[in-house]
Order: C-alpha cells, then structure tokens, then sequence
C-alpha cells in the first residue's frame, strides 16, 4: 500500500474545501424559494405522474425526471396536500398551499453539490496540483447563474452530475494509459447514464474513440 504524501494530503484537503464551499452554495436551504421557477412547471408534473404511475409522453429520457420524483418519495412532504392535479396538465400553474420543495429538489441539489467535487477532481488531474485545482473549481462554486438553476427541480444539475463523472473517468483513463474492458464498460456506463438524463449527452460518445486513440 503506497504512503499518503503530502501532495495526496493537499489533494484530499482541497476536496473537503470545495465540498464544503459546495454545500454552502448550491445545498443549503435548497427548499427555497418555495415557489415554482423556470422548468420545474414541467418537471415536477412529469414526476408526479410517475410517482402516480400515469402514462405520459416526454422529449427526454426518464432518469432525471425518476430522480426528482424518487426524493418526493423519500421525503413524503406533500402527502396530505391535493397534487391529483399535477397529474392531470403537463404545465403546473398553481401548487396548494404549505407545498413543500425539499423532495422534488433534493436530487438536482445534491447532484449539484457533489459536481464540486467532480469538477475539482478533473482540474486535478489535468493541472496536477491541488491549489490550483482548488482555486479555478471557483469557477464552479461561485457561478450565480448555475447555482440558481441547479437548485431547481429540473435536469441540468443531474445531467452535468454524469457528465463531470464520465469526464473524471476519462481523463483517469488517459492518466493510466493501459484499459482493460472493464474500464470500457464503466466509462460507457456512465455515458448511459448521462443519456438517460438529456440525449444531447450524446456528444460524451467521442471519448471512446478517443481513448483508443491514447
């Protein structure tokens, strides 16, 4: 077993920071505004029909919509509430009173806050240097816009999850320079993964080439 350097040290350091920066912004008290915003009109619709097991037809794949409701489901916040309507439109106008957001945003904010860490880990294995790695993942945890947008319940921050995921695989892959196809089944099933959020993840599909290529 290799001894933990003090460059690992930085590296495990400069993940906890950016997890903690990460929480801050994009986790916390991720329930508010408690009032629908942007997509989640569309969204929060199509999860309640599947938590209710309604035949519905969809532009997108069924992952994150599963995701989005399977946290109303963990959470049960609105049980008592009247939601029968949410099935019956595919554009929510009104929600009832007392609705809370903490189940169908939990996923997109988790997802969300765990992308930090993601986004880190690539910086790291392209800049090979936990400061530096630690001081550009700003980029991410400071972005207003992409923190307003990835705690909503909508797909974005789930499909960027699997996305920053396939990338982090991919540029470990180049690092270690010899595959096996286990290596290839992983690397493609979190391309599945990302398809299964938005198809235009379609464009991850090039790095399998591209790994031969290396």
């Amino acid at each position: 077993m290799k001894k933990l350097t003090h460059q690992h040290y930085l590296a495990i350091g400069g993940m906890i920071i950016v997890l903690v920066f990460s929480f801050f912004t994009y986790f916390h008290n991720y329930q508010n505004p408690p009032n629908l915003f942007w997509d989640e009109n569309y969204f929060i619709a199509s999860a309640y029909k599947y938590i209710n097991g309604s035949f519905f037809m969809e532009p997108h794949p069924p992952l994150g919509k599963l995701l989005i409701a399977a946290g109303e489901l963990i959470f049960k916040p609105n049980v008592k509430l009247a939601t029968t309507s949410f099935i019956n439109t595919d554009y929510i106008k009104d929600i009832p009173a007392g609705f809370s957001f903490v189940g169908m945003r939990f996923f997109p904010a988790l997802t969300a806050t765990l992308s930090a860490g993601l986004f880190y880990l690539i910086l790291l294995l392209i800049l090979k240097n936990p400061v530096l790695a630690g001081l550009f993942s700003g980029l991410y945890l400071f972005d207003n816009a992409l923190i307003v947008h990835s705690r909503g319940a909508m797909l974005d921050s789930i499909q960027i999850f699997f996305f920053l995921a396939t990338l982090t695989w991919f540029f470990y892959l180049i690092e270690r320079k010899k595959y096996t196809l286990r290596h290839y089944l992983i690397l493609g099933i979190l391309i599945g993964l990302a398809l299964s959020v938005k198809l235009n993840s379609w464009i991850l599909l090039l790095l399998i080439p591209i790994c031969f290529y290396f």
